[in-house]
């Protein structure tokens, strides 16, 4: 059903997305920093710049003295992202530069595959390596879709009356505010039987010395419960129809255009 209820969205030929990021959230297992250089090892060729960050947590409940690590494996390009940890995978994609044609789409095409596809297997690769290499088997209990859109200050709009016909949240505060200029951070969260909608709206000043907002930036996410059953890509593809659903629905409809390379009529 979710593929079919796609095809009512427009397409949007310049999407202003920045990043997607594909979760997989399974069990704790033992797996560390020296796992990930094994890991890294076999995939150095398509993943040559690492670095290592904190791991994301859920609570604390390690020793402060010796905190989880996250580890990042980057594609020679930049806009592919592995990062690894103990409870989590994420495949990134993000956007290396201004053309925003260059979106890969999340789905497949004819004879390209998607994010979608991308990170499934990805995934799959890691979880047979974990698997074969010490015997560790991930349990997967849900999955997370993360999008990243950007709006940009004298690109998108001109000035906070245009972003607000754009995208009507920034003006939730309007009737409130005394001079010209506004700043908003909104978010919206959602839980339903297991599954959750996060929303983020805010605006941003880049460089942060600047007197003005320069960028709207909306960060959603959905998280979606694995079932007995359940089909990885169906989950995904559930995910990403929340997310397409919320994107559009915070859109105005007569400003979708702008982004979709036409010249909107009268």
């Amino acid at each position: 059903m979710a593929e079919q209820k796609d095809k009512d969205f427009p397409t949007l030929t310049h999407p202003p997305i920045i990043e997607v990021v594909c979760g997989f959230v399974y069990d704790p297992t033992p797996l560390n920093v020296l796992h990930w250089g094994v890991y890294w090892d076999t995939r150095k060729a398509d993943f040559p710049e690492t670095a290592l960050h904190p791991a994301i947590l859920e609570g604390l409940s390690f020793p402060l003295s010796h905190p989880p690590m996250r580890a990042w494996l980057q594609s020679r390009t930049g806009d592919r992202l592995l990062q690894l940890q103990h409870d989590r995978f994420f495949y990134n994609w993000r956007a290396t530069g201004q053309d925003r044609s260059d979106y890969p789409r999340f789905r497949d095409r004819p004879g390209k595959p998607g994010l979608q596809t991308d990170a499934v297997a990805e995934f799959r690769k890691f979880k047979q390596f974990c698997a074969d290499r010490f015997g560790t088997e991930l349990k997967l209990q849900r999955i997370e879709l993360s999008k990243i859109d950007v709006l940009v200050r004298d690109g998108d709009w001109a000035n906070m009356s245009e972003l607000a016909e754009i995208l009507p949240a920034t003006a939730a505060f309007k009737s409130i505010q005394r001079s010209d200029e506004r700043e908003v951070s909104l978010r919206f969260v959602e839980h339903v039987n297991g599954h959750a909608v996060v929303v983020d709206v805010n605006t941003m000043r880049s460089p942060p010395t600047s007197a003005i907002a320069t960028e709207a930036r909306l960060e959603c996410r959905a998280i979606v419960p694995v079932t007995p059953g359940a089909e990885v890509e169906s989950l995904f593809a559930e995910a990403n129809h929340v997310l397409n659903t919320v994107f559009f629905d915070l859109m105005s409809p007569t400003q979708v255009h702008r982004f979709s390379g036409e010249k909107k009529n009268g």
